[in-house]
Formats: C-alpha cells, sequence, structure tokens
C-alpha cells in the first residue's frame, strides 16, 4: 500500500502552511523574552512571574483571522493559559 494512504484521511480538513516568508511570532527565545520583559516580567491574569516558563497566547487565534500584532497578545502563565483554552477562563473580562 501507498504510503500516502495513511498520511490523508477522509474528512481531515487540510490547512495550508504559512509561506516560508512569515516567520514565527517569536521563532527566537531571545525575542520571546524580550516580549516577556516588555510586558513586565508576569503574567497578565495572576501575580505568576517566573518568566522562563510564561507563555504568549493569542487573544484571537490566527486560525480565526488573528494576527502577531502587539495588541493581540497577551503574556500567561501554564496554569492560565490552560484554563483560557478550555473556556475556564476569558481574557476580556480580565483586561
Amino acid at each position: 500500500m501507498c504510503a500516502r494512504m495513511y498520511r490523508e484521511r477522509p474528512g481531515k480538513v487540510y490547512t495550508k502552511r504559512r509561506p516560508k516568508t512569515q516567520r514565527a511570532v517569536f521563532a527566537s527565545p531571545k525575542s520571546r523574552i524580550n516580549f516577556i520583559e516588555y510586558r513586565g516580567n508576569k503574567c497578565e491574569l495572576c501575580p505568576y512571574s517566573i518568566k522562563e516558563i510564561l507563555n504568549i497566547h493569542h487573544i484571537k487565534e490566527r486560525k480565526n483571522g488573528g494576527t502577531d500584532e502587539e495588541y493581540n497578545l497577551i503574556v500567561v502563565c501554564p496554569n492560565c493559559h490552560a484554563e483560557i483554552h478550555k473556556g475556564l477562563k476569558t481574557i476580556g473580562a480580565m483586561l
């Protein structure tokens, strides 16, 4: 059997990747740390402040038309990040 048959699943919607000319928001760890420092070295939803494990979250997801602009990003700790994705926390009420 062809290996391609196993990669393509019926009913699965495949999305195109970003063009190679576009880079990820924070392609290097240095740029990620710089953004976190710029935002105050702490989670923007709680007082957590260990910057090595803070995450950068898109307020409006890129797949839904969000951008990588600064106004669409928020710095959150792993706990708040998980709660946002599970729907337990909303960003609009916190900011």
